[in-house]
């Protein structure tokens, strides 16, 4: 069975309905650049991803060639992506699409290198007598981003991407577009043989730490921090209660009345080992 970049790599491309954070590491890619409305008619958005196939497909079927490429296996070519921004606005204008600039991508194997990719720029411009030169071979390291599955419209996408900049927010962080960190989309659909409503889409949006720790409500993402409080909870605990303790058995030494002074400190005990009993009790319900 052909190696499949779709289910082998689920984390990247098929994400839940609902926003997840995750940590996207160094890909290689070919990709062409443009700007524009995607949707004009034999724009060039249209030409761009024609030149993707057509390297794509040159460089998995080039075990039928007399070039070998090194630690090559058979495998599904990778779905389209896209990264998409404006200049001067954070995020996209989708009632603005004549604005957009963009970079249409479409991931390579790891065992394709440099060389090898311009083998296959060649080799297209020869067969296809096309200038297959505006494709380039980039390697890009996205990092920390918060990523949903988008089902429907493209023109909907807003509803998604607010619940995934809500959900950043809540756990700690904040969206990081830059100009060199993008709105990144994966078509995982077909929009030619694919009704509107169905149409699948991975949105991914840069995120940044807001803090030092990140502040993480859900429970399945609460324990590491909530041990950190309640460790430094009890550790202010033991050093309050000594230093009063301390306090109060120098009042011991020196009161006339020493049965106050001995009911003082027993109540500061009890009143310690209360303490870090319920101290205790909160970290193991974590």
């Amino acid at each position: 069975m052909p190696f499949d970049y779709k289910k082998e790599y689920k984390e990247f491309y098929m994400p839940p309905h609902k926003p997840t954070i995750v940590d996207v590491p160094a890909m290689n890619y070919i990709a062409v650049r443009g700007e524009g409305d995607p949707n004009c008619e034999n724009g060039y958005y249209q030409t761009a991803i024609g030149l993707l196939y057509g390297i794509a497909y040159t460089l998995k079927m080039s075990y039928k060639t007399d070039y070998k490429i090194n630690g090559y296996f058979d495998y599904v070519v990778p779905p389209l992506e896209g990264f998409w921004w404006q200049d001067g606005i954070d995020g996209v204008d989708y009632t603005h699409k004549e604005n957009f600039k963009w970079i249409s991508l479409i991931r390579l194997p790891d065992f394709v290198t440099k060389e090898d990719f311009d083998w296959a720029v060649e080799t297209c411009a020869v067969k296809k007598k096309t200038d297959f030169s505006p494709v380039e071979f980039i390697t890009y390291t996205e990092g920390l981003c918060v990523q949903c599955m988008h089902i429907g419209a493209y023109d909907n996408e807003p509803e998604t991407v607010k619940i995934m900049n809500e959900y950043a927010n809540k756990m700690g962080y904040e969206i990081d577009i830059t100009d060199s960190r993008h709105h990144h989309e994966i078509y995982l659909s077909d929009f030619r043989k694919t009704a509107t409503d169905k149409l699948k889409t991975v949105i991914r949006h840069p995120i940044k730490r807001r803090y030092k720790y990140p502040i993480q409500t859900a429970r399945v993402h609460n324990t590491r921090a909530a041990s950190i409080t309640l460790l430094i909870l009890y550790l202010q605990t033991i050093r309050c209660c000594l230093t009063i303790s301390t306090a109060i058995s120098f009042l011991f030494f020196i009161s006339e009345n020493e049965s106050l002074s001995q009911l003082l400190l027993c109540r500061c005990n009890t009143s310690w080992i209360l303490a870090l009993d319920y101290i205790n009790k909160s970290l193991r319900k974590l």
